[in-house]
């Protein structure tokens, strides 16, 4: 079915998702918001943190961007857009626990060597300031 995404994307859609739809038309069921949370979502008390399943990281610049200072925000849970950005009540919580998983042992290896040393230097300058 790619092909029949990358086509109508060629015929000018302006983002994948219409293509999307449209090649899997019939074959898919809809879930419940917390499976696709975005900030409005939080913020209009639709979805509550803790049940959030995927977080929808919106906005610039995404919590993988691969800079170790952008990085020790997101791991002490700080939002860095504030118009576009996973926010509400206890989102922070949701950054800190995407850093930790993107710093796992068993994800860490998995990401680009980049995002990598920056996790590594996120989590050193974290750990410098608590001493």
């Amino acid at each position: 079915r790619f092909g029949e995404i990358s086509e109508q994307m060629m015929m000018g859609y302006a983002n994948d998702q219409p293509a999307i739809n449209d090649a899997y038309a019939g074959e898919f069921a809809e879930l419940p918001a917390a499976f696709n949370t975005h900030a409005h979502l939080v913020e209009a008390g639709h979805v509550r943190v803790e049940d959030v399943v995927v977080a929808h990281f919106t906005g610039s610049p995404k919590p993988t961007f691969a800079n170790a200072t952008h990085l020790a925000r997101v791991r002490r849970g700080e939002v860095y857009d504030e118009v576009y950005g996973l926010r509400g009540p206890g989102v922070s919580l949701l950054y800190t626990e995407f850093f930790e998983a993107m710093a796992s042992e068993d994800t860490l290896p998995l990401l680009s060597q980049g995002l990598q040393l920056a996790i590594r230097r996120a989590r050193s300058r974290a750990s410098s300031h608590r001493h």
